[in-house]
């Protein structure tokens, strides 16, 4: 297997995602507290090493510049990670991982059983995310030591 070799800092205050092992992970900050950046870079790293698929949520969104896909395409060119960038989704070239993007208001009781197999969703802009949403997303993140992060 290819390695990257990184050599990011992160903001001391959110190290201990790196050992926390329950299932729910909350970020709070305000903006320009780097919650985003440290997210992005974390599980752009996650994706090289392990087979892991992240589902990256908001409670509404039109198209993929209202979420963090910008953000983590960014990342990807700007250190020449090797990632696949699609117009809808983001997948690892070396473990096929892949990172999909979606707005809760697009998904249905039906539909959302397409992400079962799933380990990690991100919830961005937690604050602003409903618990019927929250409630319907839950369940179906469920592969095991999965996390949800809000």
């Amino acid at each position: 297997m290819t390695k990257v070799e990184f050599n990011w800092k992160y903001p001391r205050k959110l190290e201990p995602v790196f050992d926390y092992q329950g299932r729910y992970i909350i970020l709070e900050g305000g903006r320009f507290s780097g919650k985003s950046h440290f997210l992005a870079r974390k599980f752009l790293e996650d994706r090289l090493y392990q087979d892991r698929d992240l589902l990256c949520v908001r409670e509404y969104q039109r198209n993929l510049e209202q979420s963090n896909y910008k953000l983590l395409k960014n990342i990807i060119h700007q250190y020449q990670l090797p990632f696949k960038i699609m117009s809808d989704r983001i997948k690892s070239e070396i473990t096929r991982s892949e990172i999909i993007f979606e707005g809760m208001n697009n998904i249905t009781q039906d539909n959302i059983k397409s992400y079962e197999g799933f380990h990690d969703a991100w919830i961005e802009e937690g604050q602003n995310f409903s618990i019927s949403s929250f409630e319907l997303l839950d369940p179906t993140i469920r592969q095991a030591d999965s996390k949800i992060y809000i």
